[in-house]
């Protein structure tokens, strides 16, 4: 009995790992005191291997099979990823172990004794240490983007390249966590797009850790001398080729990229203040001039240049809208005023407005398609819709026939503006619908590239699409797609 228990006592202060499975179920018998401390002092004892750690299916059926066939396992830097503390925190370490079969009293198999080493240490420096450390690491450094490999689980950092350094103001050194790395542990901390706190659990490489990509996440990083916007990337690298896992991240300092879309932000502030400004001005002299051509065209109805004189008023009092529409646009617009409207009748009360400018320019209208569509539209915007999309068909398709086609879809309602004029060349069809965009010389054609942007916009916040079939020299045809109910919530109008 003295033997036995001086056995029991040198297996307990063994300095390795040393654990005793009984049963073809593997439940725990003795766990001795060195095992404990790395399990973070939990007492497992008279629980199954799977029942202890889960994670390991794959590992424990090499631990089943000594008992099943009596063959002892020898495993040499056997990688083993688990909850080592319970806290629920993963972590790979490696281990050299011998497990053998042991005998009960009546000479059959009953169990298996493990005695094991962690060797992690050893296994790290030799991944990370020469003859391949220096080139490894020469060829990161030259990597403009921060690159950082880190020890899954425990987040020590192995690896940083000269980017991370650099933006981490050397703070990112071997060996230390990314806690300590980054001041987590000192006050320092993470919020979220939403000004959230980030728990540990939730950082990066925690959830690299686990085996989630991180894409794109945003954080701010609060330290004594500012918040620091970030942009961050990390996944899982598995082991292969002698190498461990590896957690690898990159992070990207935004300041400067913030600080330029602020002044993009402003400028554009400044230029639509500008722009309502200079349409208020020109307004009231317009106002002005045309009372006084009305006016003139009634008195002498026999000079012909008024006329002429009045169409350039007129235009001009459309340019002056749209700059003040334009400016109108980036404060958001009022919502939607839906009203039981038929499209096709709509359509016509447009066509008979611009008739005249179209006999002017010789350009003969017509439409076709449904004779009536029914749905639930905001007129304002609907006719500013087909307005600004019959004028551009009489401004480009000048002395061509110009057709409005309404068509039922359903759910959906449909009109489209064909002219026969110059056409769009097939690489512009995106730039149109752009603010200021213009796909011909303001020389040859007038307009601020204004009237095609508000119109997509208006379609948008209809809950609508618009789209263009054109090449150059066989005209355009616009078509404006609408459901016949209005959206639940509208669409942002506002500039993009």
């Amino acid at each position: 009995m003295e033997i036995v228990r001086d056995y029991h006592d040198l297996l307990m202060n063994a300095p390795m790992l040393v654990t005793v499975q009984r049963g073809k179920e593997l439940r725990l018998e003795l766990i001795n005191l060195f095992a404990r401390r790395a399990i973070g002092e939990r007492d497992l004892v008279g629980k199954t291997l799977p029942e202890a750690f889960p994670e390991l299916d794959r590992w424990l059926g090499k631990i089943s099979s000594v008992v099943r066939s009596g063959q002892p396992y020898i495993g040499v830097d056997e990688p083993l990823t688990l909850d080592w503390s319970g806290t629920g925190t993963t972590e790979t370490r490696y281990l050299t172990m011998v497990c053998q079969p042991l005998l009960g009293t009546d000479g059959d198999i009953d169990g298996s004794v493990m005695f094991a080493i962690d060797v992690t240490k050893s296994v790290l420096a030799r991944a990370f240490d020469p003859p391949g450390r220096g080139w490894y690491e020469a060829a990161l450094d030259v990597v403009a983007t921060p690159v950082v490999l880190a020890e899954p689980g425990s987040r020590r950092i192995l690896f940083a390249n000269a980017a991370a350094r650099k933006l981490s103001h050397g703070e990112l050194v071997s060996g230390t966590t990314f806690g300590q790395a980054m001041g987590l542990e000192t006050g320092y901390f993470l919020t979220d797009a939403t000004g959230a706190r980030v728990p540990d659990s939730e950082l990066p490489a925690s959830r690299a850790s686990r085996g989630e990509v991180v894409d794109a996440l945003k954080l701010r990083w609060h330290t004594p001398l500012g918040v620091i916007p970030l942009v961050c990337f990390a996944e899982l690298v598995p082991a292969a080729n002698g190498m461990p896992p590896a957690v690898v991240l990159s992070f990207f300092d935004t300041s400067h990229h913030e600080r330029l879309e602020r002044d993009l932000q402003d400028a554009m502030a400044a230029r639509d203040a500008f722009l309502e400004l200079a349409g208020h001005e020109l307004r009231t002299p317009l106002t002005v001039l045309k009372l006084q051509i009305q006016s003139l065209i009634r008195k002498y109805p026999q000079v012909g240049g008024l006329a002429a004189i009045e169409r350039a008023t007129k235009r001009m009092d459309q340019v002056v809208e749209q700059v003040l529409e334009s400016a109108r646009f980036d404060e958001g617009r009022p919502p939607l005023n839906p009203e039981e409207l038929d499209l096709c009748v709509l359509v016509d009360r447009v066509i008979e407005r611009v008739r005249a400018e179209a006999a002017r320019v010789g350009s003969p209208l017509a439409r076709t398609g449904a004779p009536s569509v029914r749905g639930r539209w905001d007129r304002v915007r609907l006719e500013h819709v087909c307005t600004q999309l019959l004028d551009n068909a009489l401004r480009f398709g000048a002395g061509t026939p110009i057709e409005v086609d309404c068509r039922d879809l359903g759910e959906r309602a449909s009109f489209a503006v064909s002219d026969h004029g110059i056409g769009i060349d097939p690489a512009d069809h995106d730039r149109i619908f752009e603010r200021f965009g213009r796909a011909v010389s303001a020389r040859n054609f007038g307009g601020l590239g204004l009237g095609l942007w508000m119109t997509r916009a208006l379609v948008t916040q209809m809950g609508g699409s618009i789209d263009v079939r054109s090449a150059t020299g066989r005209g355009a045809t616009f078509v404006v797609e609408l459901p016949k109910s209005p959206p639940a919530r509208a669409p942002s109008a506002r500039s993009r």
